[in-house]
């Protein structure tokens, strides 16, 4: 890392232990993906997060439907993104993400104002969280600008541009670490080359008896090479692209000690 900021790297598989920070960090993103399954919990407002107050918005997205839809789908690499020269992402993913932005902001702008009242200095950040689609999403739905710092967790989500659409979004010097569990599938779609990750990856090895919120999750950061002033990078090789098999189950987790696609009975614990 220079004065400039620039990182450049090779492939890299990194240990992160619970007693960190960032693993605290991202196990509160966990909690608030997983509340999008829930009809009874906010899904969007200010929490106490480790480097401070943080908005937590958290969605869940309506497309594809199920997992099976995924597996069954034909991924067609014809749309641009009109906003960035050379940008392409899923036709059907594009077609819907309007609308997918539509209702994220009417649920967001209200927390939105609340944080501004309260000003910088006390809250700094959004994050932005989801499974699956519902964290997809966000890389075309942010907001064009605000006053905050953007910050993506996603988990389990599916690849959905091209090297060009990661790059607009790496531009605007967001934050975003994506979360894979064991040997999912879903990360893993679409299998080609002009389909691409965002090239920081949270991989989690699990050893959880989730039903009693007990148990150890190895996590590990990791990426491929990259130079960040560049943004041109390829996604790691040593993590999820690196299990041989591929597991439905796993889509579902457990992330840092939950599952998802079920509300989580339990409040946050660190």
């Amino acid at each position: 890392m220079n004065s400039k900021g620039r990182f450049i790297g090779q492939n890299a598989k990194l240990n992160l232990t619970p007693n960190q920070q960032g693993y605290t960090d991202l196990k509160l993103s966990a909690f608030y993906a997983s509340t999008a399954y829930c009809f009874h919990k906010k899904t969007h407002e200010i929490a106490d997060g480790v480097y401070g107050k943080v908005i937590m918005v958290s969605f869940k997205a309506d497309f594809p439907k199920t997992s099976e839809d995924w597996k069954n789908k034909i991924f067609k690499f014809d749309s641009k993104f009109a906003d960035v020269n050379g940008a392409n992402f899923d036709s059907e993913f594009y077609a819907r993400y309007k609308a997918f932005q539509e209702k994220l902001m009417s649920k967001i702008i209200p927390v939105l104002k609340e944080a501004e009242e309260l000003g910088p200095d006390i809250v700094s950040t959004i994050r932005f969280v989801g499974h699956g689609m519902g964290g997809a999403g966000y890389h075309m739905s942010l907001p064009s600008t605000n006053p905050f710092k953007n910050v993506i967790h996603t988990f389990g989500q599916p690849r959905i541009g091209n090297l060009q659409s990661i790059q607009s979004m790496l531009a605007k010097k967001l934050s975003v670490f994506r979360v894979t569990h064991m040997n999912d599938y879903l990360p893993r779609l679409p299998e080609s080359n002009a389909f691409l990750h965002p090239p920081f990856e949270i991989w989690i090895e699990s050893d959880c008896n989730c039903s009693s919120n007990k148990g150890i999750d190895k996590a590990y950061l990791c990426y491929g090479p990259i130079d960040t002033l560049t943004y041109t990078y390829t996604e790691s090789n040593e993590c999820i692209n690196a299990q041989p098999l591929k597991s439905k189950v796993a889509h579902l987790g457990p992330y840092f000690q939950l599952m998802m696609g079920e509300c989580p009975h339990l409040e946050f614990e660190e």
